[in-house]
């Protein structure tokens, strides 16, 4: 009996010092995730909250613009309170037609993360597009593999070809350097870490709970069509008791619903 109460009183410790880590870290610096800016959902069946309404969207802009929020680009990463960092993964070309006038509106920054393969295809940015973009000084591109598949699961030296030509592609289009990757489907270990190291120097995952604190292993918060826009403003502003109740969910084994994209 003393055993088992010795082990519970263990675990609750445990419980109790994960969540005040969380809570306590010294600075945050939130780097939102999004996909697709759009009416209707891009992706009706598969992942319909991945889509984002453009009226929603410049909402969330026009906020961090007019709240004292200072945007980065994913490869200028850098531990502040006052720092936001917006990232768009794959490169619809609603990226082009829904956020680039709003990004211009409100003179704020934020980076995309291309599929070098879908470059010119239906539905995503073109070679032009993506010049433009980043010849206006408010959008970045970084690398979403070369045609995002799940680079844990290939061959080494398919995988080291799926990491260093998006970024050859990209700086031959922005004339550029792309010093900054977001890993399709958010996957990647120990050694797909080490192989980006020799050509990205920023690494990006999916959305978590967690600070930055390693620039091979950067977490993202995910932004879902289903929030509320104080649901925003909480994760900007009130982040660290909104995300961790978020985090005290998970444990409950109560996540919320846009969560599981």
């Amino acid at each position: 009996m003393k055993i088992k109460i010795i082990a519970a009183i263990a675990v609750l410790l445990l419980f109790v010092f994960s969540v005040l880590t969380v809570f306590f870290e010294d600075t945050v610096t939130p780097c939102f995730m999004y996909h697709s800016v759009s009416d209707e959902a891009l992706f009706d069946k598969a992942y319909p909250e991945l889509s984002i309404k453009p009226g929603e969207f410049e909402k969330q802009i026009k906020y961090i613009a007019e709240n004292g929020y200072k945007t980065l680009f994913a490869d200028e990463f850098e531990r502040d309170e006052n720092n936001i960092i917006i990232t768009f993964d794959d490169g619809y070309e609603d990226n082009y037609y829904n956020v680039f006038p709003v990004l211009k509106k409100y003179n704020v920054k934020a980076t995309i993360f291309m599929i070098a393969e879908n470059i010119g295809n239906e539905g995503f940015l073109t070679a032009k597009q993506i010049k433009e973009m980043s010849e206006s000084g408010l959008v970045s591109f970084g690398s979403h593999g070369y045609s995002h598949v799940d680079l844990t699961k290939i061959p080494d030296t398919q995988a080291d070809a799926e990491l260093f030509m998006p970024k050859k592609i990209l700086k031959e289009i922005t004339g550029k350097e792309v010093n900054a990757i977001s890993y399709p489907y958010g996957f990647a270990n120990e050694k797909i870490r080490k192989t980006a190291s020799k050509y990205y120097d920023y690494q990006y995952t999916t959305a978590s709970f967690k600070d930055n604190k390693k620039l091979s292993n950067i977490h993202r918060i995910g932004v879902y069509r289903s929030q509320s826009f104080s649901d925003f403003e909480n994760l900007v502003s009130g982040r660290r008791v909104y995300m961790l109740k978020r985090y005290i969910k998970k444990i409950l084994g109560k996540p919320i619903p846009w969560e599981e994209y």
